[in-house]
């Protein structure tokens, strides 16, 4: 996995300055207005611009329109990955390919806006076959697996919030769409309570005696075995379900599929349909579900599932972890563990960030406890190794030159090995740094990502 977390480090999640620009999407493209750019006022359009300046704008925009076209689909709240001819961020004059992530949105007025990351990451033309496929395939399955994350995220809002009409704006029933099913200890008892062909209601069981039966059933058990880490019974996990399918190509050949996968807790099917009547909602009973993404990806039994989205998920689903930890430490002060916590490979430590590191003081870890400063470590054979480890998860949410917080990077230490204890190894963790209502900077990351 090394290579595929170099990729981030080079990219998107240690890309300090990165800008973001946004732009207006009319019927010409030479009316396109630029509203937000770190070097073009607002207001000026494309058909303003002359010569190189108007083709190379004119391809890039063209690359951002073309990465959100699902079939022609005009909805907004798509995500999709540009790349365009473009001039190097070195030297601003070395043509390179560019990758940029795109999101689209309409603003206040109804009026459709596209908004998109600088290029996350580039190469030239001698080197597009070697790092930058690397780089990029990792970025396309970020993208791809954002949409994913995104879909399933908002269908579980609707369900919480008693409805089952979960489906994503431009929905396609074949690649693009969602499934949601109860979570039952007999998984011939799992029902689809959403789904684009699937009517709702229907079990597992039902498919008994059908040639749908054995390949929903591999499925149903990879969701399962998704959400249930080890022996953790908690809700709120995320992960990638790999499964037997049929190709989207041409419904025959069989394929491996991978899905976006998350469970959650909501009120019972029937319950959810029928509602109450008298305005008092009585206490409701909740019972487990999972919805998952159509295949994000498929494969070959030779190929296997693929690293780069494996990468992505890891790195998303801890970022999400840290998000939430950094969300209940500012409401209350009080930093918890995610669901499911370990020790040693799934775990958020914090702490204040000082002017004197010796005054460091954890406030949150699965093993030291929380108040502990790394001055207090003096004289033991936890010094050197904390200094290291909060200096570089320093240094990678401290832009130079730059005293805001909300930063995001990768830091990589010197550890201890999670198999033995013993072994010295590198590690690399995400980190993201905050600040409280009474102006105190804390850092939060993840456990390691990645050793070697």
């Amino acid at each position: 996995m090394a290579v595929y977390l170099t990729s981030f480090s080079h990219s998107s999640y240690n890309s300090y300055n990165l800008d973001i620009n946004c732009i207006s999407v009319p019927e010409d493209i030479d009316d396109t207005e630029f509203l937000v750019h770190p070097l073009i006022k607002p207001g000026l359009t494309l058909g303003e611009l002359t010569g190189f300046d108007y083709e190379m704008g004119k391809g890039m925009i063209q690359a951002l329109r073309d990465s959100l076209d699902i079939s022609g689909c005009d909805e907004v709240g798509k995500y999709g990955l540009a790349t365009y001819g473009w001039l190097s961020a070195d030297d601003i004059t070395t043509p390179v390919t560019a990758a940029a992530l795109v999101k689209d949105f309409k603003n206040a007025d109804g009026e459709t806006i596209i908004c998109a990351t600088d290029p996350l990451t580039e190469a030239t033309t001698e080197v597009i076959s070697t790092l930058f496929n690397s780089e990029f395939n990792t970025i396309r399955a970020t993208a791809v697996t954002m949409m994913a994350e995104k879909n399933v995220l908002d269908a579980i809002s609707t369900m919480q919030n008693g409805s089952s009409n979960v489906q994503p704006v431009c929905m396609d029933p074949v690649g693009h769409f969602v499934s949601c099913i109860t979570i039952s200890e007999d998984v011939d008892k799992t029902e689809f309570v959403a789904h684009p062909l699937v009517p709702e209601g229907m079990t597992l069981g039902d498919l008994k005696g059908t040639a749908d039966y054995d390949m929903a059933l591999g499925m149903i058990k990879s969701v399962q075995e998704t959400i249930n880490p080890g022996e953790c019974a908690e809700v709120g996990n995320a992960g990638l379900a790999n499964y037997g399918w049929l190709s989207i190509n041409d419904f025959t050949t069989p394929i491996g599929a991978t899905s976006f996968v998350k469970d959650f807790m909501a009120p019972p099917p029937t319950r959810r349909r029928l509602g109450s009547s008298s305005g008092k909602r009585k206490e409701q009973s909740m019972m487990r579900y999972a919805c998952f993404s159509g295949a994000i990806d498929e494969y070959s039994d030779e190929e296997g599932p693929s690293d780069f989205f494996k990468t992505s998920v890891k790195v998303m689903t801890v970022s999400t972890k840290i998000d939430q930890t950094i969300e209940r430490f500012k409401a209350s002060l009080k930093a918890e563990q995610p669901t499911c916590m370990h020790p040693t490979t799934n775990y958020v430590g914090c702490f204040t960030a000082e002017d004197d590191i010796d005054d460091t003081t954890f406030v949150l870890h699965p093993v030291v406890p929380v108040g502990t400063t790394i001055g207090s470590l003096k004289g033991t054979d936890s010094y050197d190794p904390a200094v290291a480890m909060v200096e570089a998860m320093t240094k990678s949410v401290t832009p130079k030159g730059c005293d805001e917080t909300g930063n995001v990077g990768l830091a990589t230490y010197k550890w201890l090995s999670s198999t033995d204890f013993t072994t010295p190894v590198t590690v690399t963790a995400l980190v993201k740094d905050f600040r409280t209502a009474n102006g105190q900077r804390y850092i939060c990351a993840s456990a390691p990502l990645e050793e070697y």
